[in-house]
């Protein structure tokens, strides 16, 4: 059985995974250049804190073990998702995977597969009662 909040539940995990993937990169890369200065006429002390840095490198692999796990269980759902949708049309498939998978706006959806808004919404409602059963 799969509901409407298995689909939501999902569509936030992967928003938080890619967040989490972000703020990795961005650690990494001051960890990768600790010395960049800005230039600003003062004079500098040209040294670095190694304590500093290796609090730095123990936090993001903190949340690079973190990022992993939802990934993880982004995948898990994904596949149950996948196991659901597997019983659906193909129309009906396809919609799920542009809301839920590929992040599309309602709107989006619609014009993508040259429907109505109201018909799209239609289709998700029987979608939704589909799966449940199933």
């Amino acid at each position: 059985m799969l509901t409407k909040y298995d689909l939501r539940r999902y569509k936030h995990i992967k928003a938080e995974a890619e967040q989490l993937e972000e703020q990795i990169r961005e650690l990494e890369l001051t960890m990768i250049v600790p010395g960049c200065q800005q230039i600003t006429g003062m004079p500098m002390y040209h040294g670095f804190d190694k304590d500093k840095i290796g609090n730095l490198v123990a936090k993001v692999a903190k949340l690079r073990n973190i990022y992993l796990d939802k990934r993880d269980k982004l995948l898990e759902l994904q596949i149950d998702i996948e196991m659901g949708l597997d019983k659906l049309e193909h129309d009906e498939q396809r919609l799920i995977r542009l809301y839920y998978f590929n992040d599309y706006t309602w709107e989006e959806v619609a014009v993508h597969m040259d429907y109505t808004w109201r018909h799209i919404h239609r289709l998700h409602k029987k979608i939704l009662e589909k799966l449940a059963v199933v």
